[in-house]
């Protein structure tokens, strides 16, 4: 189980120089090794750039972690599960905007190579795509591990692994339906994102949420599409795992609950 962001990323092929991070990148992890990982254009980026209000992040995408070695740490990240790019790009040719037909068996696997700093800091290295080349390129990332419980969407805590408090832990999958819908909601601490693809909806197939409770209530720190309502309630506590839960027209199986 964690909860992380993403401190940089570097691309030495492309791109020298270090610059600075473009995105709130949240990645939320559970104990059986899925994830959501959203990232998030921030607000300076996207006044810069307004086409991207288009579709304001990055990436969206979830999968499966799995270690391949522990020294050094070694991790595989299958994302086939949901990728952002792959949809957008099904989109396009769906719509006769391209010519290209994605095939989601090419979505790639991305493996990564981790050290810790004295800081604490995660370093990731290893290859991907780099969306702004089209390349596969080496790349260098930085991420800190946070605390789910004592984080703020304005003060991002450091994890401590001495840390003993019970950290409430749900997964929910769509199983049922996959002609219709397909998406994941995670939900680690305080912490909580979804995404959904409605595959009806060609000018928004994607929908994504991030959400964070303060001691009272749940608030969305990031909303985007047109399915945001099909989330609704899935962050509560009194759930059993292979619960099926009903949410306006899409069911959610819980995976996990902890």
């Amino acid at each position: 189980m964690s909860l992380s962001t993403r401190l940089s990323i570097r691309w030495p092929e492309s791109e020298p120089e270090q610059s600075g991070e473009k995105t709130d990148t949240l990645v939320l992890t559970t104990p059986g090794g899925k994830y959501v990982d959203v990232r998030s254009y921030k607000a300076s980026v996207l006044s810069e750039n307004p086409g991207l209000d288009v579709f304001p992040f990055e990436w969206v995408f979830a999968g499966e972690e799995q270690v391949l070695s522990r020294s050094p740490l070694r991790i595989d990240f299958t994302h086939n599960f949901f990728d952002s790019a792959y949809i957008l790009q099904l989109q396009k040719y769906l719509k006769k905007e391209s010519d290209l037909k994605p095939d989601r068996q090419d979505i790639p696997v991305d493996c990564g190579q981790f050290v810790t700093l004295d800081s604490g800091v995660r370093e990731e290295t290893g290859e991907m795509i780099n969306n702004c080349t089209g390349a596969v390129e080496p790349y260098i990332e930085h991420w800190l591990s946070l605390d789910p419980l004592k984080s703020t969407p304005v003060d991002l805590i450091q994890f401590d692994d001495s840390t003993t408090m019970k950290v409430r832990t749900v997964l929910f999958d769509i199983v049922k339906d996959l002609d219709i819908f397909e998406g994941r909601f995670v939900r680690v601490g305080n912490w909580a994102e979804g995404m959904i693809w409605d595959k009806a909806n060609l000018d928004r197939p994607i929908s994504v949420i991030r959400r964070f409770f303060d001691g009272s209530n749940w608030t969305n720190t990031v909303e985007f599409g047109d399915s945001i309502d099909k989330f609704s309630g899935l962050e509560r506590s009194d759930l059993k795992e292979g619960e099926v839960v009903e949410v306006r027209g899409v069911n959610w199986t819980c995976k996990e609950c902890v």
